[in-house]
């Protein structure tokens, strides 16, 4: 809980920019247009954060979650309902 999520509740709006910075002259930038969801099922949440924790190959303890320990979890879930996607690179 904090400001930002605080921020998407109020208006469902966002962006989203990712970088990735080689470089002065060597860059990527996407921009992320979309729409706030807040998933507050639980079972949803549930099967989201597991799978979300299945992606990555090395997590530490804390990130790496049972799908009992997820349940009981009191994480804030959401996803960008993606409107429009920018991007630009200088390779």
């Amino acid at each position: 809980e904090g400001k930002k999520l605080a921020a998407m509740r109020s208006n469902g709006k966002v962006c989203l920019q990712v970088e990735e910075i080689k470089s002065d002259f060597i860059w990527q930038s996407a921009i992320v247009l979309g729409e706030f969801q807040e998933i507050r099922n639980a079972k949803e949440k549930s099967k989201l954060l597991l799978k979300f924790s299945e992606s990555f190959e090395r997590l530490t303890p804390v990130e790496s979650l049972s799908e009992s320990d997820l349940k009981q979890q009191e994480a804030t879930v959401f996803r960008i309902n993606i409107r429009q996607i920018t991007g630009v690179g200088e390779n």
